[in-house]
């Protein structure tokens, strides 16, 4: 099925706890639920781990393979044509010094079958053009998607889109501390950070919590974004906020002169969060109240193909809750959302079909989805009544319940 980018299955061998995990089947949004410690942020790792090693030059995330030994990850997605798989994996010799190898493999999926357009070993990728194959090598460094995106071919439209979908999958912890803010907290961004921040590719600039740079982002170079994210968090939208100011300091430049300048930058940003005729600066904010405007800044900003949240719901309240998950449907043409949630509220609103349940054995973790007799069962609970029905979230309590 072509028309929509989104992620259709996952495969995961041997990274961390999962062992052997497969998610198939899968909708727009993707509930993951389960006891703390079940895996569920593994899953997630695994994913990202996956797409960002296809997509981001290696010797810019050296952690990411330091920790891995056996491990593959098999992505199947759309993207606007095609139907795509991707194969990741990594084998460490276990020896000092570690060395991991990358194997890469592509599939073009076309009427039911499976064509092997790419492949990789170390340094050699090859290209799979019907009969005809072409030898490519290049450094270990460079994921094989990145160097055959540069490359003539009759396959580089499918290579470019599988790149660009993977590299659009983002990460987002969002474990940014309780901390207590109060009238001295003041936030400055210096032009020059900004400028960095954009400059920089690398996975963790996607998956921080840099709301606040989102922000002036938008606000100085793309109107457009701006004008939704403010739609969305401002009088008409969530009502978080009446109004955002932005003011610059320093040496004045034009906004595009920014990302050109080679000078250092004597240019600083003050962002006021305008609520009730009080002005805030963002730490003064609430948990909850920054907790949303990260979400709908990455959200907007990020255009992510898929978000894999951890605990979207924390410190938010419950009417509010509701209004982020409206919130996030509404960009469900654009952007698969991951979550990893324990939210009664969140769970309440979703469809048994998008909720994966993650358990653990023996520090092995795997999923289920509900299928045949199993999901007819969860249907009529939630649909009955008496003592032999209740909501979305107490049949899976109940079923946690029942579990070893």
């Amino acid at each position: 099925m072509t028309g929509e980018r989104m992620l259709h299955s996952i495969e995961i061998n041997g990274f961390r706890s999962c062992d052997s995990v497969v998610l198939d089947d899968l909708d727009y949004l993707v509930a993951l639920v389960g006891r703390n410690g079940a895996g569920k942020s593994n899953i997630l790792r695994a994913i990202y781990w996956a797409a960002t090693q296809a997509s981001v030059p290696r010797s810019s995330d050296a952690r990411a393979l330091a920790s891995i030994r056996n491990a593959r990850v098999a992505l199947t997605f759309t993207t606007v044509n095609s139907s795509l798989r991707y194969e990741l994996a990594a084998t460490s010799n276990g020896g000092s010094p570690l060395v991991t190898t990358v194997a890469e493999r592509l599939w073009l999926e076309n009427s039911g079958s499976q064509q092997l357009v790419a492949e990789r070993s170390g340094q050699e990728i090859t290209i799979i053009e019907g009969t005809r194959t072409t030898g490519v090598v290049t450094d270990s460094s460079t994921p094989m998607l990145l160097a055959l995106s540069e490359r003539e071919s009759s396959l580089s439209p499918i290579f470019s889109q599988a790149l660009s979908f993977l590299s659009s999958v983002h990460y987002y912890p969002l474990n940014e501390l309780n901390a207590y803010g109060d009238s001295n907290d003041v936030s400055v961004i210096p032009a020059k950070a900004l400028v960095e921040w954009l400059r920089t590719r690398s996975p963790d600039r996607l998956a921080s919590n840099n709301a606040e740079l989102r922000i002036l982002s938008m606000s100085l170079f793309d109107k457009d974004k701006y004008e939704d994210f403010m739609s969305i968090v401002g009088p008409d939208g969530l009502g978080l906020l009446d109004s955002i100011q932005i003011s610059g300091t320093g040496t004045t430049q034009d906004n595009e002169a920014l990302l050109t300048s080679g000078e250092p930058l004597n240019l600083f940003y003050y962002i006021f969060y305008l609520k009730d005729t009080k002005h805030f600066f963002y730490p003064q904010l609430s948990y909850g109240t920054r907790r949303v405007i990260d979400i709908v800044a990455a959200l907007v900003y990020d255009q992510s193909s898929v978000m894999l949240i951890e605990h979207p719901e924390d410190g938010i309240h419950i009417g509010l809750l509701r209004k982020l998950l409206g919130v996030i449907y509404s960009f469900r043409s654009t952007t698969q959302v991951f979550a990893a949630t324990h939210s009664r509220t969140l769970l309440n609103d979703v469809k048994f079909k998008q909720i994966r349940f993650v358990s653990s054995h023996n520090g092995i973790t795997s999923a289920a989805k509900l299928a045949g007799e199993k999901l007819e069962v969860a249907e009529k609970y939630i649909t009955g009544h008496g003592d032999d029905s209740g909501s979305v979230y107490d049949f899976i309590e109940l079923r946690e319940d029942d579990s070893p």
